[in-house]
């Protein structure tokens, strides 16, 4: 037998782990021990209680779910344990409302985490080998560059799980190509994947997500438009993926929309890193000291096999994968460069939720490691039948190697870092509100108490009347109008046995939602407070909450569900272009069936709480408190000083309280802030700050608004003596210089500072 040449051989070396790689039992198999070989620390673990603040807060929104489907046998749609009570559906951070779920009801939720990392970081990986594979000459590079898309090790630290919904943007993609091609399993891959995102809790990988489906769109229509049959087959399939996505995410979406055009939520000013920072986060790795974790390696990627992306610039996908690392890596810039793709995405509605701009790393990863694949695979071809071909696969498979190792590794030690406790033991008793602890909230609810201290990335509309010292939950206003005894207590229901001497309103000890209804009296908001006023009698009084978003979004879902079944058992729409538009009727139907819910199932709107400062006064205002000193001065951006209030002295804790009342005569470069000065002979103390009443920024407050800016200064370390007030407007971001003040008026000023007068600070 003739033995082959060593050219020959060498090139048989090469086509050999091309064919290994384009086998999908074998890629899979090899991304399941990656992924085990990640998660085995969380696994050993698992049954510990993460106490990093933010694990508390997400964490519980996923233990309740599931203490609502196990305990209570019903969906999990309200959380009474947090701020007082919360739409678990508007919530957007709540994760629960995704097929991950189920892993949770089956492990409880601690234990499931790291189930549902594993199976994430196993779906990102052939994800991303879906997105190279189509526009790559083989598929070693596409497998080689898969494992390294998935740089969540911090994510996990903070309790971020849904942060792994990123995973599953290679999907996105995947999907909308294949809709791009006329293909009706493309738009059901399109829906099913962006559902999932946005029901596991995609703040930042649903809108992400949406923009690289409206990328990938745009050209898959440019693709097909020399020819109109596949310009009509692409605007086809794409339109079905769009109304597909539409109705089967539309269980959240309309929830999270209602929550957030009611709650005025307060943007991150103006975020912005540079080209090292961000650099540092990227290829540094991390570490957890302290129980805290920096932002070096925060995005860790350590990608030998970057060498290659130049060489994909050789194809018009690879420069626009190319092309779109470089602008997420821009985009994840922010502010700092003065403008960038985060400063004109945050204009857009959809994306004015996006406050951090770094976020965008993992675009720019996914679509380095795309093109670093299809570079690697131009080299091995251009060099295909010489003896280089085995030698740059065997330094690729290497390179490869040792990136994933340190991926790993960078996982374990932040996992090893973990503040990490014993579950809290569960207690049954009858709930009841509490005063809580926010950053403790993770022991609260096994405790069967809710937590009235509240935090959320949105400002929870929280009743002022809610109390933590009540003898019993539910109550007269009147206690004369008569007596109430719980009779059984769920999450989402209430049966109470009234007695009412007259007509008079009951309190719940709960936020008011419009969703809750009751059996019998009108449900009313009592001051922000779950209230129903009641008619004379004794009777068993039923309260649900079963709210018109939920329902609607509910069966929507399941009929873009029932669709997607349906859509994925026929051949491609190509085949099919003379039909009478069938798929577009399925994919609009769960659109309109949300419709007809709407119209046929009343529901009174969501009401915006009032935006007030924290002492509770009114931050929007219609003229100048009598009592506040009257100024008039003018800064070089369109906003005035009209007045203001200094204290008298401080209060016990050494608080000194000041009131700022700013007018905006027009728009608002996004970031100016307010600077604060409160001098005294021990000292300085700054209150600078750019959110105005906590709630507001000058950028967003529409012209001629007047909004009273109330904080307090603590001056406990520096009693002693007059204190003086001096403040001013500054740039936030970029230079941070102070902005020119254009007429003091009667103010003194010195260095663009207003000196605004002086207090006692004994």
């Amino acid at each position: 037998m003739t033995q082959p040449s060593t050219a020959v051989t060498r090139h048989g070396l090469v086509a050999s782990l091309e064919r290994l790689a384009d086998r999908r039992d074998f890629r899979l198999a090899i991304f399941a021990l990656l992924a085990l070989i990640t998660c085995w620390p969380m696994l050993e673990q698992a049954a510990n209680f993460n106490e990093f603040r933010d694990a508390q807060v997400l964490f519980s929104y996923e233990r309740d779910a599931v203490q609502s489907v196990r305990d209570f046998g019903e969906l999990p749609l309200w959380d009474p344990g947090y701020c007082g009570g919360l739409y678990a559906l508007g919530t957007p951070q709540s994760r629960f409302a995704a097929p991950f779920f189920l892993l949770s009801l089956l492990f409880g939720a601690q234990r499931a985490a790291p189930l549902i990392v594993f199976l994430l970081l196993m779906l990102g990986m052939e994800g991303m080998v879906r997105v190279a594979r189509p526009h790559s000459p083989g598929g070693l590079g596409p497998l080689l560059l898969a494992p390294l898309e998935g740089m969540f090790a911090v994510s996990y630290f903070n309790g971020w799980v849904n942060f792994f919904g990123f995973e599953l943007l290679p999907w996105v993609l995947v999907g909308v190509a294949s809709a791009g091609r006329g293909e009706r399993r493309g738009a059901v891959i399109t829906a099913a994947s962006f559902a999932c995102i946005v029901g596991f809790g995609g703040t930042y990988a649903g809108p992400v997500a949406a923009l690289l489906a409206s990328t990938e769109g745009v050209v898959a229509l440019a693709c097909s438009v020399t020819r109109a049959p596949g310009l009509a087959r692409a605007f086809r399939g794409l339109s079905l993926a769009a109304l597909l996505s539409a109705g089967a995410s539309l269980f959240r979406l309309w929830p999270v929309y209602e929550t957030l055009t009611t709650s005025h939520r307060i943007m991150a000013g103006t975020p912005g890193f540079g080209a090292s920072t961000l650099t540092a986060a990227l290829f540094r790795p991390a570490t957890a000291v302290g129980g805290n974790v920096g932002f070096d390696g925060a995005y860790f990627f350590p990608c030998l096999l970057l060498v290659f992306a130049p060489f994909a610039l050789l194809r018009r996908r690879g420069a626009l994968w190319v092309g779109l690392a470089l602008l997420g890596f821009w985009t994840a810039t922010g502010y700092a460069l003065g403008a960038s793709p985060f400063t004109w995405l945050r204009a857009l509605p959809l994306f004015h939720m996006i406050r951090y701009p770094e976020r965008f790393l993992f675009v720019a990863a996914l679509f380095a490691a795309a093109a670093s694949a299809l570079g690697l695979e131009l080299v091995l071809r251009a060099l295909r039948g010489r003896v280089w071909a085995s030698l740059v696969a065997v330094l690729a498979v290497l390179m490869a190697l040792w990136s994933a190792h340190q991926e790993i590794q960078n996982f374990h030690r932040v996992t090893d870092g973990m503040w990490l406790s014993p579950p809290p033991a569960a207690e049954a008793r009858p709930f009841r509100q509490a005063r809580g602890n926010r950053w403790a909230l993770g022991y609260f609810g096994p405790m069967q108490r809710g937590s009235l201290s509240c935090w959320e990335a949105y400002p929870v509309p929280e009743s002022p009347l809610l109390r933590a010292d009540l003898a019993a939950e539910e109550y007269f206003a009147d206690p004369a109008q008569g007596s109430v005894r719980r009779l059984a207590w769920s999450p989402n229901q209430l049966l109470l046995d009234v007695d009412a001497r007259s007509a008079g309103t009951l309190r719940i000890n709960q936020n008011y939602h419009p969703g809750w209804r009751a059996d019998a009296g009108e449900v009313v908001n009592e001051g922000g407070l779950l209230a129903v006023n009641v008619p004379a009698g004794h009777r068993a009084l039923r309260l649900r909450f079963l709210p018109r978003s939920a329902v609607a979004g509910g069966l929507a879902a399941l009929m873009a569900l029932l669709s997607m079944i349906w859509l994925w058992r026929r051949r491609p729409l190509r085949r099919l272009s003379a039909r009478r538009g069938g798929d577009v009727l399925l994919a609009v139907a769960p659109l309109l069936v949300a419709l007809l819910v709407r119209v046929v199932m009343p529901e009174p709107p969501p009401a915006p709480p009032p935006v007030t400062n924290a002492d509770g006064s009114p931050a929007v205002i219609t003229s100048l408190p009598a009592d506040a000193t009257p100024t008039a001065v003018r800064f070089a951006e369109p906003v005035e000083l009209v007045g203001f209030r200094l204290p008298q002295g401080l209060d016990d804790v050494g608080n000194a309280r000041v009131e700022l009342f700013f007018r905006v005569r027009g728009e608002v470069a996004r970031d100016v802030g307010v600077f604060v000065h409160v001098d005294s002979p021990r000292g300085r103390v700054a209150g600078d700050h750019q959110a105005l009443s906590a709630s507001y920024y000058l950028a967003d407050l529409p012209p001629g608004t007047l909004i009273r800016d109330a904080f307090s200064v603590n001056l406990r370390n520096l009693r002693g003596g007059p204190v003086s007030v001096h403040v001013g407007l500054w740039r936030v971001s970029g230079d941070g210089t102070r902005v020119p003040v254009e007429d003091a008026g009667s103010t003194t000023m010195r260095d663009d500072s207003l000196e605004l007068g002086s207090f006692d600070g004994r």
